[in-house]
C-alpha cells in the first residue's frame, strides 16, 4: 500500500548503505550472543559443571569473541579460568591473551605471558642460579613466539615506557629472520 511505503526511502529495503546497516546489525547480534556464550560458560566452570564445560576449541572460541568484541577484562577472565581448569594454550590463545593485555596496559603480565613461550626475559636469574634441577617455566614448549606475539609484547612495553625492554625484544624479532 502507498501509505505504508511513503514514510520509507529506497536506502531503507535496497539502497545504497543498506547491506553495511545489515551487516553492522548481524555483527552486533553475533557479538551480543557470543558474549552471553563466554558469560555463560565462565560461570558454568565457577560452579564446577565439569559436564557443560567443554573443550579447547571452545574455550578458543570464547577468547575470540571476547577479542572481536573488545571485552579485555573478560578476556583476561575467561584466560584466567581456562588456566584454572588446566586448558592448555595454543599459539592464538597466546597471541590474544598478550594482546589483550597491550590493549589493558598491563605490560607486566603482557611479558609474563609472552615468557611461557620460551623467550627469557631480561629481568630473569642467569641460568646458572636456578634452583638445581628446575626447568624454566614454559607452558607449551612445542609453541613457538611468532612475530605477532613479539610485536603486541613490544608495543605493550613501549605504551608502559619500558623503551629498553621493547627494544631487546625488537632485536630478539630482528635475530629470528636473520
Amino acid at each position: 500500500d502507498a501509505e505504508g511505503l511513503a514514510g520509507k526511502s529506497a536506502r531503507d529495503d535496497f539502497g545504497p548503505g543498506a547491506d553495511e546497516d545489515a551487516g553492522l546489525e548481524a555483527r552486533h547480534v553475533y557479538l551480543e550472543t557470543g558474549m552471553a556464550l563466554v558469560d555463560a560458560t565462565v560461570q558454568l566452570a565457577r560452579l564446577g559443571d565439569k559436564e557443560h564445560v567443554v573443550d579447547r576449541v571452545f574455550w578458543k572460541r570464547c577468547l575470540v569473541f571476547c577479542h572481536e568484541a573488545e571485552q579485555w577484562q573478560q578476556l583476561r577472565e575467561v584466560h584466567e579460568e581456562m588456566q584454572r581448569l588446566g586448558v592448555e594454550n595454543d599459539s592464538l590463545t597466546y597471541s590474544l591473551v598478550i594482546n589483550a593485555f597491550e590493549k589493558l596496559g598491563d605490560a607486566v603480565s603482557a611479558l609474563q605471558i609472552f615468557e611461557q613461550l620460551g623467550v627469557s626475559s631480561a629481568t630473569s636469574p642467569p641460568a646458572g642460579d636456578a634452583c638445581e634441577g628446575s626447568e624454566p617455566e614454559t607452558a607449551q614448549p612445542s609453541i613457538h613466539a611468532t612475530p605477532y606475539h613479539y610485536c603486541s609484547v613490544i608495543v605493550a612495553c613501549g605504551k608502559a615506557g619500558m623503551a629498553d625492554r621493547a627494544m631487546e625484544l625488537f632485536d630478539s624479532l630482528k635475530a629470528m629472520d636473520g
